[in-house]
């Protein structure tokens, strides 16, 4: 239908809602709390249809105003996305929590975003009549599946008795830095374009890029310096790649340089930088780069980014069909062509 979001297209979606203030409901479902500041939310239900109210949220309530999961099929039909969006109170921070979902035994730590995600690959089970797709029910003849289930672990106090603990892990860090800094006790040198030379040390960016660690072992005798050229990737760039694994800060100046950090992120395989990257990104999306945008996550795997450029697409249909980089990627990308032309027309 007109006006309806990406996901309103593509999936069905069932939510949770979760609110101190009284709801109408047939069922309600239980907040247990297992520690002081650890508490699950458990999600199970035959017929998956419907709302589900938790009428009271307990202990909860002091930190969280409302929470609504949404469980649905991913775009490209191989996987399953669970959100959860919570409203906090105003001395609650999203960084001061820690949020993990299971589902079918396995967990995940939910990241976020402009929302709390986790991802799972499909597991579909079929029914009597065989022509099922869907994990929920079958889109054939109706029938619900067997019973589905999350359980969502809160942790509003990750630090709380682990003081020291956190201390270690900032001596850790700030050592990291200075290292990044100081460049003491350097042991490889990559020679990047525009003249520029960047030293390092190979344990260090071995231990996050497996790029990096076979381009540091292989073709060097022990004892000689360790110079490694870098061709494809601009100076600066490169540098912003070797910076975030020594001290997870994403610096980027512009748009494009954000960009071109992401499709490093996937040459040197470093994937959270290229995750954050891709979030970034997604927030900064308009007219003029949505095309580009998605050629990128198209061309270096980015699902995240993927998405959000289709919605913003979908949503911005006819601004976006009348300029010429969209003509330019309907006869270059012809997997593409399909999918958004039928995201924009609404099929």
């Amino acid at each position: 239908m007109p006006g309806s979001s990406l996901r309103d297209k593509r999936s069905t979606m069932f939510s949770i809602f979760a609110s101190s203030a009284s709801e109408i409901s047939t069922q309600t479902s239980e907040i247990r709390q297992l520690r002081d500041g650890l508490f699950c939310i458990p999600w199970n239900d035959r017929t998956s249809t419907g709302r589900r109210a938790i009428t009271d949220l307990g202990r909860l309530k002091e930190k969280i105003l409302s929470c609504v999961l949404n469980y649905y099929d991913d775009l490209d039909g191989t996987g399953v996305t669970l959100e959860m969006r919570i409203q906090l109170t105003e001395a609650t921070k999203p960084q001061e929590m820690l949020v993990y979902a299971t589902k079918d035994g396995i967990q995940q730590k939910m990241t976020f975003g402009d929302c709390w995600t986790a991802c799972w690959e499909k597991r579909v089970t079929l029914c009597a009549c065989g022509g099922c797709t869907s994990e929920l029910c079958c889109e054939d003849c109706g029938e619900p599946r067997q019973t589905f289930g999350f359980e969502v672990l809160i942790d509003l106090t990750p630090n709380n008795g682990s003081t020291s603990v956190k201390e270690g892990k900032l001596h850790v860090l700030q050592h990291l830095s200075n290292l990044w800094k100081d460049k003491t006790l350097s042991d490889v040198t990559f020679h990047c374009g525009e003249g520029k030379s960047i030293k390092a040390h190979t344990l260090i960016v071995s231990s996050a890029s497996p790029t990096l660690a076979a381009m540091c072992q292989n073709g060097f005798e022990k004892g000689t310096d360790r110079i490694i050229p870098i061709k494809l990737t601009k100076a600066h760039i490169f540098e912003n790649l070797l910076r975030y694994i020594y001290t997870g800060e994403v610096v980027a100046e512009e748009d494009a340089d954000l960009e071109e950090l992401l499709i490093a992120a996937k040459e040197y395989a470093v994937e959270s930088l290229k995750q954050e990257c891709a979030a970034r990104l997604s927030r900064y999306l308009t007219v003029a780069n949505a095309t580009r945008y998605l050629i990128t996550a198209h061309k270096n795997n980015s699902p995240k980014l993927h998405e959000a450029a289709l919605d913003f697409m979908s949503k911005n249909a006819r601004a976006v069909s009348s300029r010429p980089d969209w003509l330019d990627m309907m006869k270059t990308f012809p997997e593409l062509r399909y999918q958004t032309t039928q995201l924009m027309l609404g099929l």
